[in-house]
């Protein structure tokens, strides 16, 4: 572990360093094809959703790469939208690794200027990989009750 990224008592995580870190991570492990759905249904099911409301096709898997890709590279930092400290996913696979969530407002014609969410997970610093992709959608907001 680099010392400057050691937790230290009182200093929050994820700092902003280390959220540029993780999405240049992701994006370079995508870049090599080194990704893989946490729960193939549901991602399937995501990148379906896409393809329907983006008009685009995403059968092959460097479809899904550029989708990834393209999000990655739109996403930053500030749009972080998950726990402080990042929460530990429950899921098997990718079982108390720290999960990154995001939620933007694209500005890509590509999303046409959607609001978009993507959640994943990265081994350690992201050097060996995969990536793992929980969910890359557009953004469903929380329906408010009495609708």
């Amino acid at each position: 572990m680099i010392p400057s990224e050691r937790y230290e008592p009182g200093r929050e995580r994820p700092s902003y360093r280390e959220l540029r870190k993780k999405l240049m991570a992701a994006s370079a492990l995508v870049e090599q094809g080194n990704w893989r759905p946490v729960e193939y249904e549901k991602v399937e099911c995501d990148f379906q959703e896409l393809e329907e409301a983006l008009g685009v096709e995403i059968a092959l898997p460097e479809d899904r790469a550029k989708i990834l890709l393209t999000a990655l590279k739109e996403v930053s930092p500030k749009d972080y939208i998950g726990r402080t400290p990042p929460e530990p996913s429950i899921h098997s696979v990718t079982y108390n690794l720290d999960l990154w969530e995001f939620r933007w407002e694209s500005p890509n014609e590509f999303f046409k200027k959607s609001v978009m969410y993507l959640k994943f997970c990265v081994v350690g610093t992201g050097e060996r990989g995969p990536v793992y992709i929980h969910s890359i959608h557009l953004d469903h907001p929380p329906s408010q009750k009495g609708e």
